[in-house]
């Protein structure tokens, strides 16, 4: 898998599958006014995840949430 955020004709941001911790697994991509949110599943038992603090809903787990200026936009 392979997630990439752009900026107009240029790549800001880009998750190879080899990058995402062993057992978690990417599922979606979601973009909003000023971030772009990385949804799926930790791996098992993973310590370091919060739901809470991450803004987790009852169907996605939140892995990870970065700020995106003006023109980015998921891929």
């Amino acid at each position: 898998m392979r997630i990439e955020v752009w900026d107009e004709n240029k790549l800001m941001l880009c998750i190879e599958g080899w990058q995402v911790p062993e057992g978690t697994t990417l599922r979606e991509c979601y973009e909003t006014e000023d971030e772009i949110i990385i949804c799926g599943f930790p791996k098992e038992n993973d310590e370091n995840h919060n739901c809470d603090m991450m803004g987790c809903s009852t169907v996605n787990h939140v892995l990870y949430r970065f700020k995106i200026e003006d023109n980015a936009r998921c891929v």
